[in-house]
C-alpha cells in the first residue's frame, strides 16, 4: 500500500507531539526541568504546521527576483578578511 509521504510525516509529527506532551507532564510532576522538552515540542509543532501548510515561498519586498541577482557582482571581501 503506497501512502502519501506528507501524510505519513504529519501522522508521525502528531505522535511525537503527543509523546512529548506526556513526557513534559511527567517531568513537571517530578519537579524536574522541562525546558529542553518544551523547546523540542515547539519545534515539532512548527514542523507539523509547516508540513500541513505545504511549501510556502516568502520573499521580502526589498528582495530582487533571482534573474536580477545573477547579473549583479558580489562585493569583494577585504584582503585582511
Amino acid at each position: 500500500m503506497d501512502e502519501d509521504p506528507a501524510a505519513y510525516l504529519i501522522l508521525k509529527l502528531r505522535a511525537d507531539i503527543h509523546q512529548l506532551g506526556f513526557a513534559i507532564r511527567q517531568l513537571q510532576r517530578a519537579g524536574l526541568d522541562d525546558a529542553a522538552a518544551q523547546l523540542l515540542l515547539a519545534r515539532k509543532r512548527a514542523m507539523l504546521e509547516s508540513a500541513a501548510l505545504g511549501p510556502i515561498v516568502v520573499r521580502a519586498k526589498s528582495e530582487q527576483p533571482p534573474e536580477r541577482l545573477q547579473n549583479q557582482k558580489s562585493p569583494a571581501l577585504p584582503r585582511d578578511f
